[in-house]
């Protein structure tokens, strides 16, 4: 519900308001629309479920015929002049 503070007397204004039992004659107002938009609502509020982690995307297969792009071979470190690389040891 909205513009509840529309209700009359629109100048009083001094939430928190006790519905269950009202005190003042803002509060009374507020908790009789309630009490009418709710005889009046014909659906239920939906409650969605806690939403589940998607699968990941499967990928396409590649066309037939296609081949898959081929990785260059890392290049050898090779160590400066006069120093060995931990391969080399």
């Amino acid at each position: 519900m909205s513009h509840i503070d529309l209700l009359r007397p629109p100048r009083e204004w001094q939430p928190p308001y006790d519905l269950i039992n009202p005190q003042s004659t803002k509060a009374a107002n507020i908790r009789a629309a309630v009490e009418a938009v709710a005889a009046e609502a014909i659906v239920a509020p939906e409650v969605k479920p806690a939403r589940k982690p998607r699968a990941p995307k499967a990928e396409a297969p590649a066309p037939a015929g296609a081949e898959k792009p081929k990785r260059k071979p890392a290049a050898r470190k090779t160590a400066p002049e006069g120093e060995t690389t931990a391969e080399e040891s």
